[in-house]
C-alpha cells in the first residue's frame, strides 16, 4: 500500500485536472470512507457539491475509482467558507470607522502566542488575516487591537497589527499583532500548554512517525480548538491536502462523533492543536452551517478548515512560543491608552480636568467589577437597562467623533436607563460612590443625543456647581 508521500505525490499531480471537473470544489489526501467508516486506505478525496449517479455523468467527468494506484474518494460537501466575523482562546475586538461616521464593532478568536525571527524578537499574537486585519473596511498596520471587561464594554487594548501574509494568500489566512506595554501573557490555550508544533506538510511527511500516519488514514488523529464562539471543541483530521480553487495544501477537520460542528464563526483565528499541546494549524473557516430549508443545505457534520502552522511560520517570519504552564510574561513598560481615549485625555487636559476624570475612573473601577460579580441586583440592572451599550455608545462616540449619541435603546430613553441603574447603585453602592453619583448625575442624565463637542462641553463643567438636587428628583435637558 502506497504511503502517505507517495500519494501526496499523485494527488499533487492531478489536483488541477479534477479541480477543473464540473462540481469539483476540493481536492484532498486522507483516509477513504466506505460506508461510514474508515478502510484504513490512503485516497485522494475528492469534494463534490453533489453526488450523482454514474449513468448521469458524462464519461469525460467522471472521477477514476484509482489514480496511479491510488484510490479515490467523492465526499459529497459543501465549499468551505471563511468566517466572516472575528479570541489561546480568548475573544479579541476590533472597530471600523468608515468616512461616513458609521462604527461597527468586529470580533475573532486569539489563537496562540509566537516570537518574531527577527534580530530583535518581538512577542506577537497570532489570529487569521480576516480577523486582525478585516474585509470591508480593510483594517491597517497599527490599529490596535481589543478585550473586552467584564462589563461588556472595551477595556483596553492588547496588541497593534503588525503583519500580515495578505487576504488573498493561496497558503494561509494569518496575521499577527504586537504585544502592548503592560500586557501579561502566557503560551497556553485555554489552560494547555503550548509544547511545539507538529508539521504535516509534505516536506515533513516521511518524518512522521508511522503511528501519527497511520491515525492520519484512519482519522483517528485527535485535535481540539478553544474559540470565542464554541470554546472547546474536538476533532480528527481527515484530509492533510486539501486544495480549492482560491487555496492549496489545507487542514481539513471533522467533528468527534456525537458532535454537528467543530467550530462556527467567531472561532476564526483558533490554533488547531493535539492531544499533547502540539500546535497544527491555525482555524479560518469551514462548512457553512444553513437552515434545512436553504437549497444549498448540507446535513451534518460540519468540517473545519485550517492552514498548516508550519506554512503560517515560514510566511509570517515566526516561532511559536512554548513553555511550562505556570510561567507568566509581562511585555515592560506602562500599558497604553486606546487612542480614542487618549484623545478624549488630551481635549480634558486642555482646562486642566484630565486627571480628575481619570481619578474618578479608577476610584470606582474596581468597585463596578466587584458589584457586577456578587451584586445580582445590579448585575441585573446593569444589563436590563443596556450598560454595556451605553458605555460601548460613549466610546464609540470618542473613537469617532462623529453622530450622536442614541437618545434610547430598546424604547428605553437614555435618561430612564442611567435613572433605573442609579437606584440601584443608591442601595448597593459605597459611600463616596454615592456621593460621586450626585455631584456627577445631571451630566450624565443630559447625555442622550449629544454630539462628541457638547459631551465634551459636559465634561468641562460637571461637578464644579454641587448645589444639586437629590438623587430622587426628576430632571430634564
Amino acid at each position: 500500500m502506497a504511503t502517505l508521500a507517495e500519494a501526496l505525490e499523485v494527488k499533487l499531480r492531478v489536483e488541477r485536472r479534477l479541480l477543473a471537473l464540473q462540481g469539483v470544489h476540493t481536492v484532498g489526501l486522507g483516509g477513504k470512507v466506505t460506508a461510514g467508516l474508515p478502510t484504513g486506505e490512503v485516497a485522494i478525496r475528492v469534494q463534490v457539491t453533489q453526488k450523482k449517479p454514474l449513468s448521469e455523468i458524462p464519461a469525460e467527468e467522471r472521477i477514476p475509482e484509482t489514480i496511479d494506484g491510488i484510490k479515490t474518494d467523492v465526499i459529497q460537501s459543501a465549499r468551505a467558507v471563511k468566517y466572516s466575523t472575528l479570541s489561546g482562546g480568548v475573544e479579541i475586538e476590533f472597530i471600523d470607522s468608515s468616512t461616513a461616521g458609521t462604527i461597527t464593532m468586529d470580533s475573532g478568536t486569539l489563537g496562540c502566542f509566537a516570537r518574531t525571527t527577527g534580530a530583535t524578537p518581538q512577542v506577537v499574537l497570532l489570529s487569521n488575516d480576516h480577523v486582525l486585519y478585516g474585509e470591508t473596511p480593510r483594517r491597517k498596520d497599527g490599529d490596535p487591537v481589543l478585550v473586552e471587561s467584564s462589563t461588556g464594554c472595551v477595556q483596553k487594548t492588547v496588541a497593534f497589527n503588525f503583519k500580515t501574509a495578505g487576504n488573498n494568500d493561496p497558503l494561509v489566512d494569518a496575521a499577527i499583532a504586537t504585544l502592548a506595554s503592560g500586557t501579561d501573557w502566557q503560551a497556553q490555550i485555554h489552560g494547555v500548554a503550548v509544547k511545539g508544533i507538529l508539521d504535516f506538510r509534505q516536506s515533513n511527511l516521511s518524518h512522521l512517525p508511522t503511528s501519527v500516519q497511520n491515525q492520519i488514514t484512519n482519522h483517528t488523529y485527535h485535535v481540539n480548538k478553544y474559540g470565542a464562539t464554541t470554546s472547546l471543541k474536538g476533532g480528527v483530521i481527515i484530509d492533510i491536502n486539501a486544495t480549492t480553487d482560491t487555496m492549496s495544501g489545507q487542514l481539513q477537520i471533522k467533528p468527534d462523533s456525537g458532535n454537528d460542528y467543530f467550530s462556527k464563526p467567531g472561532d476564526s483565528g483558533s490554533a488547531i492543536y493535539d492531544d499533547n499541546g502540539y500546535v497544527i494549524g491555525l482555524l479560518w473557516g469551514g462548512d457553512p452551517i444553513l437552515p434545512k430549508s436553504d437549497p444549498h443545505y448540507i446535513p451534518p457534520p460540519w468540517n473545519s478548515v485550517g492552514s498548516h502552522i508550519g506554512d503560517v511560520q515560514d510566511k509570517l517570519s515566526i516561532t511559536i512560543a512554548t513553555n511550562e504552564p505556570a510561567v507568566v510574561y509581562h511585555v515592560g513598560g506602562k500599558p497604553q491608552l486606546h487612542p480614542a481615549f487618549a484623545r478624549v485625555y488630551t481635549d480634558l487636559s486642555a482646562v486642566g480636568r484630565q486627571k480628575e476624570f481619570v481619578r474618578l475612573y479608577g476610584h470606582h473601577s474596581e468597585e463596578f467589577r466587584r458589584l457586577l460579580k456578587d451584586s445580582r441586583p445590579f448585575l441585573v440592572a446593569w444589563h436590563r437597562n443596556h450598560g454595556p451599550k451605553i458605555v460601548r455608545s460613549l466610546f464609540d462616540l470618542a473613537n469617532d467623533r462623529l453622530g450622536t449619541l442614541p437618545t434610547s435603546f430598546e424604547g428605553q430613553t437614555w435618561t430612564d436607563c442611567l435613572e433605573r441603574i442609579e437606584q440601584v447603585l443608591i442601595r448597593v453602592g459605597s459611600d463616596e460612590l454615592r456621593v460621586n453619583m450626585r455631584k456627577y448625575r445631571d451630566m450624565a442624565l443630559r447625555l442622550g443625543g449629544r454630539t462628541y463637542q457638547e459631551v465634551l462641553g459636559f465634561l468641562l463643567t460637571a461637578g464644579i456647581d454641587t448645589s444639586h438636587s437629590s438623587p430622587h428628583e426628576e430632571h430634564t435637558s
